[in-house]
C-alpha cells in the first residue's frame, strides 16, 4: 500500500477501524512516521480509546522510550483501556526488559498507582493489571 495513502487514512480519520489498520500497516513500512503519528494521536486524547490503544501499541513497538515518557507524564489521566494496552505490551516483554532501568522505574510507578487507586479502579483492565502485578513481583 502507498505510504502517503496510509498516512492520510491515519491523519484524517474518516473511519476509526480503517485508520487503525492503516497505522498498523504504516508501522511495517515506516516505523519512524508511525511512531510520530502514534504519539500525536495519544496527545490529542479522546479520539477513540481503541484507536488510542492501537497508537500506544505502535508507539511502544516503534519507540519504547517515547511510550514510557508518555506514560510517565499521563498515567493518572490516561484512558484505562490505553493504559491496559501499555501494561499488556510491557508485561509481554517483562523477561527481556527485566534489567532496563527505565522499565523498572515505570513498573514501580505503575505499581504504586495501582496500589494507591485500588484494584477496583482498574476493573476495565483487570486481566492486564493482574498479569502485570504477577509478572513484576
Amino acid at each position: 500500500m502507498n505510504k502517503k495513502y496510509l498516512i492520510k487514512q491515519v491523519v484524517k480519520i474518516y473511519d476509526i477501524e480503517e485508520a487503525s489498520d492503516a497505522l498498523v500497516k504504516l508501522s511495517n513500512i515506516d516505523s519512524i512516521k508511525a511512531s510520530e503519528l502514534s504519539y500525536n494521536i495519544l496527545l490529542k486524547k479522546e479520539i477513540d480509546k481503541y484507536f488510542e490503544a492501537t497508537a500506544m501499541m505502535i508507539l511502544y513497538k516503534t519507540n519504547i522510550d517515547k511510550a514510557i515518557d508518555y506514560i510517565e507524564s499521563n498515567y493518572k489521566t490516561i484512558e484505562l483501556y490505553v493504559l491496559g494496552e501499555f501494561i499488556s505490551t510491557l508485561t509481554t516483554d517483562s523477561i527481556a526488559l527485566a534489567d532496563d532501568k527505565r522499565v523498572i522505574n515505570i513498573v514501580v510507578l505503575l505499581k504504586g498507582f495501582i496500589k494507591e487507586k485500588g484494584k477496583a479502579h482498574f476493573k476495565e483492565i483487570k486481566e492486564e493489571v493482574d498479569w502485570f502485578l504477577e509478572s513484576f513481583k
